[in-house]
């Protein structure tokens, strides 16, 4: 399904990744894949060690990177040349990225961590820190940050006011009036739920209920605020108005 979501890690005082996915971003999809992760031994160990050799890219070097796979692709297919990865993109719409540079995929999602975890000197990863997703109250529906520094992983669902969201995580992403993920619930990863049903059950009734009637709250806040603005500006560039 295309429930998309945003896959963040926070070490050393800074988001060193903050993964924009597609798909599956609901708890029993990314939200279990990345619970399977973090709750194998040794991997969080694997992930700090991976995170030294981690990258985050500019816009501009992103930009180059799709510039040179799509001239790359189609160099091949103008020779005629093919190869089942190449077939296989075709079929499912991906993209030379997917295969090329899968840590700067929209379809990585939770192995995100994995492809870090193995990150090292030799063999750098990229990373594109999409944290403007978070921004998004409209499509991102759901956010999941691990923090290394103080060992918890957090759920968030959608957006509110940075006042209203339960957490400071977001705080400095975005403008003072811009809408941050919502936190549903913070686990220790040295008492992390046992199976991913456990997880859905402990994320409790505000996963079951989709927690609709403050969305609409929060909706209606956030156009006040929106329409507050512009009146401001108005008042601004029209002061006789």
């Amino acid at each position: 399904m295309g429930t998309r979501s945003l896959i963040c890690v926070w070490y050393k005082g800074r988001f060193v990744i903050a993964q924009y996915t597609q798909f599956d971003g609901y708890p029993e999809g990314q939200g279990a894949d990345i619970l399977r992760f973090i709750s194998v031994k040794g991997n969080i160990e694997r992930l700090k060690a991976g995170l030294e050799h981690v990258k985050a890219i500019s816009d501009q070097e992103l930009n180059e990177i799709h510039r040179k796979v799509d001239e790359g692709l189609r160099a091949r297919k103008n020779a005629g040349v093919t190869t089942s990865s190449m077939n296989m993109m075709m079929m499912t719409g991906g993209s030379g990225i997917d295969s090329l540079y899968p840590s700067l995929s929209r379809l990585a999602g939770a192995g995100i961590l994995e492809i870090a975890a193995q990150a090292t000197a030799d063999k750098p990863v990229p990373v594109s820190l999409d944290l403007e997703f978070a921004n998004d109250s409209l499509f991102c529906e759901w956010a999941y940050c691990i923090d290394l520094d103080t060992a918890v992983f957090e759920v968030f669902g959608g957006g509110s006011l940075k006042a209203n969201s339960g957490s400071k995580r977001f705080e400095d992403v975005g403008g003072a009036n811009d809408p941050v993920p919502t936190l549903i619930r913070s686990f220790s990863l040295d008492n992390l739920p046992e199976n991913p049903d456990a997880f859905i059950e402990l994320l409790g009734d505000v996963y079951d209920s989709g927690d609709e009637p403050q969305e609409e709250e929060e909706e209606m806040d956030l156009a006040k605020t929106v329409d507050e603005d512009a009146a401001q500006d108005d008042t601004v560039i029209n002061p006789a108005g």
